[in-house]
């Protein structure tokens, strides 16, 4: 993937991903169980909410927004279980970038995002579930993490595929 430009500045896939981490990270698990869970609550409403606005080096203004896409989600997701998914996927993510390695990404043509192959896989009561992240810039000064869930069954395949 080349590094998206964004203003004047550009951020490579390695800077978005630690970049997102850490934000996610902070929402979700460095906040008050009460905040974190109101924004899990308006996210699983199908909300987009705006997380950070960060000041760039060039002085302009980059806001970091977040969606949840639960649609194919198997079960009843609630804050813990979402808490779980998104500590397996940062987990995936810091490996990832602990090895040097360069992320996988798909593009989506029809909506312009960009999906990281790096899924964050849990079983719970003996039900796969996949949260996979993707990012889009639709509007000027915004970046949006798209954290979304991925029919399990396309995982499974892969792995019994493989052996």
């Amino acid at each position: 993937m080349s590094e998206s430009e964004y203003s004047s500045h550009s951020l490579s896939p390695e800077q978005f991903l630690t970049m997102s981490a850490n934000v996610l990270h902070k929402t979700f698990f460095d906040n008050t169980r009460l905040v974190a869970k109101r924004v899990f609550n308006e996210l699983d409403k199908g909300k987009r909410l705006k997380l950070i606005s960060l000041t760039m080096e060039d002085k302009s203004e980059l806001n970091i927004d977040v969606s949840l896409d639960t649609t194919e989600y198997i079960g009843q997701l609630n804050f813990s279980l979402m808490r779980k998914h998104l500590k397996a996927l940062l987990a995936q993510i810091a490996k990832l970038l602990e090895e040097g390695k360069r992320p996988s990404v798909r593009n989506n043509q029809q909506n312009g995002s960009q999906l990281f192959n790096i899924p964050g896989a849990v079983v719970e009561q003996g039900q796969l579930n996949v949260l996979m992240m993707a990012w889009s810039s639709k509007v000027k000064g915004t970046l949006e993490i798209e954290l979304m869930f991925f029919e399990p069954t396309q995982f499974i395949e892969k792995e019994s595929a493989a052996e």
